[in-house]
């Protein structure tokens, strides 16, 4: 199966699911995840033939979003505010929200003459 190939099998395995964007985004992270094939090479070489144990792998991925299993889980990482944070099923999922209430706190309480750089 080539990566174009698996997108549209990933894309009608979920579509009950998850939106068409959705389902692109989720199937370009765990291509990466899987075979290393960031975003650019994914659609540079689309017509690549995955190897064997990624498509069982990949597979493997389906059923468990089938599951409803929340992706992060599925990945074991979950970003937030920049950084990459490890979780599994006994770790709550930073929530974008709460990266928002964040930013809000941070203004709230950073003096007016101290600046903050990245």
């Amino acid at each position: 199966m080539t990566i174009s190939e698996y997108k549209e099998h990933f894309k009608t395995e979920l579509s009950g699911l998850y939106t068409d964007s959705e389902n692109a985004f989720l199937s370009s992270i765990f291509i990466e995840k899987i075979t290393g094939f960031n975003s650019f090479y994914q659609r540079r070489f689309s017509d690549q033939e995955l190897l064997l144990d990624d498509e069982k792998k990949l597979s493997e991925v389906c059923t468990e979003l089938k599951t409803g299993k929340p992706y992060q889980h599925i990945l074991g990482e979950a970003e937030f505010y920049g950084m990459t944070f490890f979780v599994n099923k006994h770790v709550l999922i930073p929530r974008p929200e709460t990266e928002e209430l964040l930013e809000l706190a941070i203004k709230k309480f950073t003096p007016p003459h101290y600046q903050v750089t990245a």
